[in-house]
C-alpha cells in the first residue's frame, strides 16, 4: 500500500515542473528525477538532535533542532505546552544558512517549565511528517520520543536520550 501511494506522489511530482527539476538535481548517477521521488516518499525526514540548552521559558531563549532528509527538509515547527496540555506557544522555526539545525525563538514568557511539553514536527517535499515529542522534568532532564511518522501505521519508540 505504501509503494503504491509512493508510485502515485512520484508520478504527481514530476508532473510538476519545479518538483521534477529539484528532484533530477538530487539524482545520482543512474537515478532518474521518479525514482528520488519514490524514494523521497518512503523515507520520513530524521530529527537527530533537539537543544533546549538555550531554552529557559523567557521570550529570545531558543530551542534548536537537527533535522536531516534524503531530499529537503522544508519546514519544521515547534509547540511548547504546559504540562496541563495547555499550549503555551508554537510557530515555525527557522533554518540557520549553511547547517541542519532549524532555531525556534521563544515568544512568550513560560513561567513553570516543569513538567512542560515540546512537540516537534518536520515535513519534507511529499510532506512526510515525522513528529516527535518531548517533555521537561527541569531542563537537564529533557526526555524525547518519537511519536509517529504519518505515512506509516507503525508507532517508533527510540527511548529515553538526556540531552545538554
Amino acid at each position: 500500500m505504501r509503494f503504491q501511494e509512493a508510485v502515485l506522489y512520484a508520478k504527481s511530482a514530476i508532473a510538476n515542473e519545479v518538483t521534477k527539476e529539484a528532484y533530477k538535481a538530487s539524482a545520482e548517477e543512474g537515478e532518474t528525477a521518479y525514482n528520488v521521488a519514490v524514494a523521497d516518499f518512503l523515507n520520513a525526514p530524521l530529527i537527530n538532535e533537539i537543544d533546549v540548552s538555550h531554552y529557559n521559558g523567557q521570550p529570545d531563549s531558543y530551542i534548536q533542532v537537527r533535522a536531516v532528509d534524503d531530499s529537503d527538509v522544508i519546514e519544521v515547527t515547534v509547540t511548547i505546552q504546559n504540562s496541563d496540555g495547555k499550549e503555551v506557544e508554537s510557530g515555525a522555526a527557522v533554518l540557520k544558512e549553511g547547517s541542519i539545525w532549524w532555531c525556534y525563538p521563544a515568544t512568550v514568557n513560560n513561567e513553570s517549565l516543569e513538567g512542560d511539553k515540546i512537540i516537534i514536527h518536520v515535513s519534507d517535499i511529499p510532506e512526510t511528517l515525522l513528529s516527535k515529542k518531548g517533555e521537561f522534568n527541569h531542563l537537564e532532564n529533557f526526555k524525547e520520543n518519537v511519536l509517529f511518522n504519518l505515512r506509516s501505521p507503525f508507532l517508533y519508540d527510540r527511548g529515553s536520550i538526556q540531552l545538554p
